[in-house]
Parts: structure tokens; C-alpha cells; sequence
């Protein structure tokens, strides 16, 4: 291993090492993320209570323990969104709007 290494010299090694390193930062530069841009979830932020916010973690717990698996937040989050988005087309969400000026609100700020 001695050998070697006295063959090649601490300076070559070296600049080996540098080269493949900058290699590497060239290839992850140029690497096409425009697949992953374009499949990527959309991510959307609710003023929510924080009671619904707990809420909705602690419904993923209960349904992770019934199924046997780890059933993700986003996904209960997701699944009673979209739940409460059939019920408003079906007309059988019961509205409670509290008028704020300039916006209309559904629960009142708090």
C-alpha cells in the first residue's frame, strides 16, 4: 500500500480527489429538475385554530393504530378537505358566515 502510495505522490492524489469532487458539483448543476418541478404536490396554508390542526394529527394517530401503519397528517388533512369540498357541492354543508368588511367570513376570527 506503501508502494502505491509513493507512486502516485500526495499531490496527485490530491488533485484526483479535487477533480472528481468538482465533477460532482458540475453534474448536480446541471441535472434537469423540471420533472420534479412540474409533479410536485402544490402546498396551501389555512388559518386554522390550532384545536383543528391537533385535531386532524390526532385522527392520523387513531387511524396509524387502527390500520396498522403510519397514515401521514397530510393525507387526514387531505381526505376530510376534500370530504368537506363534496358536502359543500352536494349542498349539505351548513354554512355559519360571520360578515367581516371586505371578506366574508365562515367562523369568526379567534
Amino acid at each position: 500500500m506503501s508502494e502505491r502510495r509513493s507512486e502516485l505522490g500526495g499531490s496527485t492524489v490530491s488533485r484526483l480527489v479535487g477533480d472528481a469532487q468538482q465533477e460532482r458539483r458540475e453534474a448536480r448543476h446541471t441535472r434537469d429538475r423540471s420533472w420534479d418541478r412540474e409533479k410536485r404536490m402544490r402546498r396551501y396554508a389555512y388559518d386554522l385554530p390550532d384545536e383543528v390542526g391537533e385535531r386532524v394529527k390526532e385522527i392520523a394517530e387513531e387511524l396509524s393504530d387502527r390500520l396498522g401503519a403510519r397514515v401521514p397528517v397530510y393525507d387526514v388533512a387531505r381526505l376530510l378537505l376534500e370530504a368537506g369540498i363534496r358536502q359543500y357541492e352536494a349542498g349539505e354543508l351548513d354554512e355559519h358566515i360571520n360578515p367581516v368588511p371586505h371578506e366574508v367570513r365562515l367562523f369568526p376570527k379567534g
